[in-house]
């Protein structure tokens, strides 16, 4: 269950370290403070987008400023979710009451004064409340299937590479007598064990070649890459001449095994942000929106980044 101090981060902390934002509703708009939107007959004054605007990080500014709608659009969003939520009774469910009667009793205890700023804040704790509950329930119904070719691809992609599918790993019997190495060849290709023959015949004590991935070939020298392509598991290449000596290698080839488990949660939340978005967009179909584009053209952002030059 959620504590007091839980509720605080999610709904009101924000809030009151970047002053939160309110739709305004209870406010009559004035020439200096117009109407520029309205969601079901209630109001989004120009003031209410200037609170918003104040909660953009520095470096998303100037996009917002110069595409505000986008920025009035979010903030219509949450209104249109949180009448959902109201519709289907959501404001009545015991927890969410409980919860929002937790972040009023916490309001008490803020220092803030101002009755227009507490109810604003207030406002905008029960929005996002009534927001999760609708959230909660809708992906409810929902069931959030993952394949591994997309976990995959999520992997590749913040990895910032292709993910291996093979490993490969290469053991090789070197020595600057071509005929030595051909007869330890002919002995291994008879079922010889690799460690006797390259005890017999190598005159390098150390018989690992590398070990490399089917994303990282491009690091295997020239002269082994040549020789080691089409071999299956467990060959053995031609003999190679590689640095003035002469080589046979043992293939080893294996499956590479991935924990793609990291990636799962990150993707399951992205689906569900992406259908929740998409229920969201239908829904506004059903609510009445008006927006007065020419109001908030005008609306004077503080502080808003100059335009780039073209």
């Amino acid at each position: 269950m959620r504590t007091v101090r839980a509720i605080l981060l999610a709904c009101l902390g924000a809030l009151l370290l970047v002053g939160g934002s309110s739709c305004g509703c209870n406010k009559k708009p004035t020439e200096a403070d117009p109407v520029i939107a309205t969601v079901d007959g209630r109001e989004i004054h120009a003031s209410a987008l200037v609170a918003e605007y104040e909660t953009v990080p520095a470096e998303y500014r100037a996009r917002y400023a110069a595409n505000r709608r986008e920025l009035l659009d979010f903030m219509i969003n949450r209104m249109v979710i949180a009448n959902e939520a109201r519709a289907a009774g959501l404001d009545q469910d015991p927890a969410v009451v409980q919860r929002i009667e937790q972040a009023r009793e916490f309001a008490t205890t803020t220092g803030i004064t101002d009755p227009d700023r507490r109810d604003a804040l207030l406002h905008d704790a029960e929005q996002r409340i009534l927001i999760a509950a609708m959230r909660e329930r809708v992906l409810a119904e929902i069931e959030v299937t993952i394949s591994n070719e997309e976990l995959r691809a999520l992997a590749a992609k913040t990895s910032g590479g292709d993910l291996p599918s093979e490993f490969i790993e290469l053991n090789g019997i070197i020595n600057t007598d071509r005929a030595q190495v051909e007869a330890a060849r002919a002995e291994l290709a008879a079922g010889t064990a690799f460690a006797k023959v390259h005890t017999a015949y190598s005159t390098e004590r150390n018989q690992h070649l590398g070990s490399f991935s089917d994303t990282t070939l491009d690091t295997m020298p020239d002269a082994l890459r040549a020789v080691v392509e089409g071999v299956e598991n467990g060959g053995l290449t031609d003999v190679f001449e590689m640095d003035g000596r002469f080589v046979v290698a043992q293939v080893t080839r294996r499956s590479a095994v991935v924990d793609l488990e990291p990636w799962r949660h990150q993707l399951v939340l992205q689906k569900q942000d992406e259908y929740f978005r998409t229920w969201a967009t239908d829904r506004k179909t059903h609510h009445r929106i008006t927006v007065n584009a020419k109001r908030l053209d005008e609306v004077q952002l503080p502080n808003a980044p100059a335009p780039a030059n073209p």
